[in-house]
Parts: structure tokens; sequence; C-alpha cells
């Protein structure tokens, strides 16, 4: 949830004022996690931690997140190009839905390839409802990238109970570095792993 507010509609105070509230603080709407002051032309995009974005050289955005198919919640990728329309070379007419998992896909990093591939790195659900580590590559084109394990997919599941990936990053190999937390017994522990 975001909220653009013009500066001139906030009262000027004296010392002891009371101040203004900018935010009503709901269920739905959440805590307030930042305040920024822009200016006209600005770019700004909000996403949940159900989301991740990059911008590609030439402007375009990929998005990915989750949408509900039935009660399964799945991989969700849009691009759109620099003047913000649905790029029609990318998916199914500039956007995918992805069933990666039987119930519950999450990403929560992305990463742009030189090449103009991307990694998500996240989660995902499998059959047993245990959650999974999840790293995936794909095309420009929104493809599977099968040069990467085989099917573009590539999964954690030596953790019983839980793991996830929340971050990645490049390796001067080549290769992705991702980091989490696993659930090994009662405590939560933190995860690295690395792909080429």
């Amino acid at each position: 949830y975001g909220k653009l507010t013009p500066l001139e509609e906030s009262p000027a105070h004296g010392r002891g004022g009371q101040g203004v509230i900018a935010q009503q603080i709901t269920e739905r709407n959440g805590d307030v996690v930042a305040a920024l002051q822009v200016a006209t032309g600005h770019e700004l995009m909000l996403i949940s931690s159900n989301g991740t974005l990059v911008r590609t050289p030439d402007g375009s955005l990929i998005a990915a997140g989750v949408t509900l198919v039935g009660l399964q919640r799945d991989l969700f990728l849009c691009k759109l190009s620099a003047e913000g329309e649905l790029d029609p070379t990318f998916g199914d007419a500039g956007t995918l839905i992805l069933a990666v998992g039987p119930s519950f896909d999450a990403p929560r990093k992305m990463l742009l390839m030189p090449d103009g591939r991307f990694v998500i790195a996240g989660e995902s659900k499998d059959a047993n409802n245990v959650y999974n580590g999840m790293l995936l590559r794909f095309n420009p084109d929104g493809s599977w990238d099968t040069s990467f394990s085989n099917d573009g997919k590539l999964f954690l599941t030596q953790f019983a109970q839980a793991d996830r990936f929340v971050d990645a990053a490049f390796t001067p190999d080549g290769g992705v570095v991702a980091v989490g937390e696993a659930v090994v017994g009662a405590p939560t522990v933190v995860l690295l792993a690395k792909a080429t």
C-alpha cells in the first residue's frame, strides 16, 4: 500500500505541536515502512515482501510476484516497456503465471544477467507441505533457461522442516549465491547455497 500526499497539505506547527497523522495504521494498510520526499518526474515502484523487480538496460521492468489461482499461490511475472506497456515479446503478451510448486511459490529476489536472462530466488512449498528454497532462471522472453539445472529450476530439499532464500547475488565466476534461513530442529539457522 502506498500513499502520495502533496507537502502543502501538511500544516506547519510550532514547537510543541501535536504533529500530523500521515497514515492510519490498519491491518489492511500495515505499518509505515518508509517515507520519502519525491518530486514531479521521479519514478516510484511499490512492492510487497512477496514481490521483486529489476530494471533492464533498455529501461524495461521485469516484475515477479504471486497470484492466487484457485487455492494455489503461483508465480506471476510481467515485463513492462520503458513506456509502461506490457511487452508482447515476453511470455503470453507480457505476462506469465507459473505453478512452480504444487501449492505456494514466493519470489524474494531477482537478479538480471548481462545477457538479459534473469534469476529468481525465493521459496516454494512441495507436495508434503514443506517450504524449499528455490532458484529459477529464465531467458529474456520469460521461457525457462534449461541450461540451468536441466529445466531452469533448482530446489533445496535437504532440510525436512523448511527453508527459503531471501536474497541472492552473482559470483565472479557467473554462479549465483543465495542466502536465507532453514529450520533445523528447534533453531532457525542461516542458509547459504551456491549454484553454477
